[in-house]
């Protein structure tokens, strides 16, 4: 993860638990840095799933660092991933990118290479589910400083988007969905498939998944179980303590 100074130390506050820095940018194999050696330690002391919520850059140096390692991952949930031959539209905007894995595409391909279990829950999916005003309001009665602070940074995104993107009625939650995997697969529609990288150009290429591409396999959502969309939101508002 990547974090400045001030951020960094009112994360740790908020949510108790250990902050590492990552690489700014595009990581090189010759770059190693403090989030990699806590992700390698945290993993010699017991197996783990990793929610990579962005680019992919500190799992590929770990890959590429700590091969010996990668069979403690036991799932490794990516925020990536189209179905082939499909632009990201919000509205009418777009096409958008696939930002986590466009920003680092030689990381990806470590990761997608490995023989780690991947689990890709993208904008395919994470698009059809928004997170509005009204869900919010559960936070801000919960009444602590916690509470507040994710209520009042929540609403602001939840206003920008909106602004911006009058077709939603909310903000979609990407990066949750990765966590919502772990604890409840049960509500994700899924399939095996296999990938490829595919390059339009020198600069972009989409990772594509699709059921008769040969390889290696990933999972990949495709949507919410009936019912599970409302379950979803009403977990992640209901998480903020």
């Amino acid at each position: 993860m990547k974090s400045g100074g001030d951020h960094t130390e009112r994360v740790r506050l908020l949510i108790d638990t250990d902050v590492a820095l990552g690489i700014e940018h595009g990581g090189r194999p010759r770059n190693i840095d403090e989030a990699v050696e806590f992700l390698a330690e945290s993993l010699r002391e017991a197996p783990a799933h990793l929610a990579a919520i962005g680019p992919l850059t500190n799992i590929g140096l770990l890959a590429f660092y700590h091969p010996e390692l990668l069979n403690r991952v036991q799932s490794l949930i990516m925020v990536a991933g189209r179905s082939e031959d499909s632009p990201f539209y919000i509205g009418e905007r777009g096409p958008i990118q696939d930002f986590n894995f466009e920003n680092d595409v030689r990381a990806a391909r470590l990761v997608l290479e490995s023989e780690v279990a991947k689990i890709l829950i993208g904008f395919e999916l994470t698009s059809q589910v928004a997170v509005t005003e009204s869900d919010l309001h559960t936070i801000h009665r919960v009444g602590t400083d916690t509470a507040e602070y994710f209520y009042r940074s929540s609403l602001a995104w939840c206003r920008w988007w909106t602004r911006e993107f009058p077709a939603d009625a909310g903000f979609h939650p990407w990066d949750s969905a990765a966590i919502a995997w772990i604890r409840h697969p049960e509500y994700f529609h899924h399939q095996q498939r296999g990938w490829r990288i595919r390059e339009l150009d020198k600069e972009n290429h989409w990772l594509e998944c699709d059921p008769e591409y040969p390889g290696g396999t990933v999972t990949y959502c495709t949507g919410l179980a009936d019912g599970a969309s409302a379950t979803f939101v009403r977990d992640l508002v209901a998480a903020v303590y």
